[in-house]
């Protein structure tokens, strides 16, 4: 069955432990699926459990292969309209002494779809576990090819983390695949198998196609003052190629006592854009290569920066004084996931200004979140004779609404 909406489009397996194999964006597949299985049942409880590929989520101390690989009931609970929305559960595991449920909901004109989990331990006794949401995406951009290191995996590291430098290198070596520097670590993938736990406390991590300046990010709620297994809230992992070509990233929960009929919740996001890179930061909005910066003058600011938004609609800047008042708002332009978005942008600077935040609105001009922000007093100070630069010719801002569907789907692009 499928998700869609003109800008992605989402396959869902219920017969495969509910996994989404793949997540369609301006006609490519950003996620993995084993070539060798393709076309192949899941096998039976109990067996071993191959890796067929895609996004799951499961918890940390069961590889059932009821939960991980069995077949879930699938609804789907709104069609179309504002958003669609499919229903996922897995059958009751007596042997796990869980179930699983997810809700996979795409909305109207944006290539997010979130995910959320929820686990029910339905045994007789307390336990202490974690989800991990888990995404396999491609290692090679061609037939023929074992790895690439324009497949990129992106992660903030945490400024205070109990782990040395934010992150831990759990199994292989970390070569020239592995780089930290300027608060995020860097897996470029060179086909050695490794894997590497860190301590994000931003709640993203993206898979980066520096070829074709696709990004496909995920994002959750992070939670601070909360145990994480092993000191780590997400892991990135590269398949050693020789055996299946691809990487792999993992957000999780916190570590958690689920009490006997308790349950355990995660809600991850998937969303996708095209942006040059690198990626700086993610926010429900869209993506940061270049962060907002410019120069301002006495009564006048030239803002520029380079995004990658996650809806279709308007980016504008908003000019906010010390307390976060709004005093004005710059005209909207025109933005879309299709198309990277270069802020060059002059300005009049309000009296008292001292922040100036760049929004995404929906095509209705509904305000969706925040892209980026930056401080009045940290712009450089404009020279006389420097020239301003006007906006760039505004994307289309058609929008299509979502639908749900059992029947197979073909990508399309708005």
């Amino acid at each position: 069955m499928a998700l869609r909406n003109g800008l992605v489009t989402a396959q869902i397996v219920p017969t495969l432990g509910g996994r989404v194999m793949a997540f369609e964006f301006d006609g490519r597949n950003l996620l993995y699926a084993n070539p060798k299985l393709l076309g192949q049942a899941p096998p039976a409880a109990g067996a071993e459990a191959p890796n067929f590929g895609g996004m799951t989520a499961l918890a940390a101390d069961v590889s059932s292969t009821k939960l991980a690989l069995g077949t879930y009931a699938a609804t789907i609970d709104r069609e179309r309209g504002q958003e669609a929305v499919v229903k996922l559960a897995s059958e009751r595991d007596e042997a796990a002494g869980l179930t699983l449920t997810r809700d996979l909901t795409l909305a109207r004109g944006g290539t997010v779809l979130r995910l959320t989990h929820n686990l029910t331990n339905v045994g007789t006794a307390s336990r202490s576990t974690y989800l991990a949401d888990t995404s396999q995406h491609p290692g090679s951009l061609q037939d023929g090819e074992t790895h690439n290191a324009l497949l990129q995996l992106i992660l903030p590291l945490a400024a205070k983390s109990p782990l040395a430098n934010g992150y831990k290198v759990v199994s292989g070596e970390a070569g020239e695949q592995l780089a930290a520097a300027d608060g995020r670590l860097m897996l470029k993938y060179g086909g050695a198998e490794l894997l590497v736990g860190a301590d994000d406390d931003d709640g993203w991590v993206a898979w980066f196609d520096q070829q074709h300046k696709t990004v496909l990010a995920k994002f959750t709620t992070p939670t601070t003052g909360t145990r994480y297994a092993d000191d780590q809230s997400a892991t990135l992992y590269a398949a050693p190629a020789k055996k299946e070509s691809y990487v792999a990233a993992t957000l999780r929960s916190p570590l958690t006592e689920i009490a006997a009929g308790g349950k355990l919740g995660l809600e991850v996001c998937y969303a996708a854009t095209h942006c040059p890179g690198p990626v700086v930061s993610v926010t429900p909005a869209g993506v940061v290569c270049v962060p907002l910066s410019g120069e301002r003058g006495e009564q006048t600011v030239t803002l520029g920066g380079v995004f990658g938004v996650f809806y279709t609609g308007f980016a504008q800047v908003v000019f906010l004084n010390k307390d976060g008042a709004e005093l004005a708002r710059t005209s909207p332009v025109a933005v879309n996931p299709l198309t990277e978005y270069r802020l060059n942008q002059p300005a009049a600077l309000p009296d008292g200004a001292t922040q100036a935040s760049l929004v995404l609105l929906t095509a209705d001009r509904v305000q969706i979140g925040e892209l980026d922000r930056c401080l009045v007093s940290e712009l450089k100070i404009k020279k006389p004779e420097d020239v301003a630069v006007g906006d760039k010719k505004p994307a289309s801002t058609a929008t299509n609404a979502p639908t749900a569907s059992t029947a197979p789907a073909e990508p399309s692009k708005p």
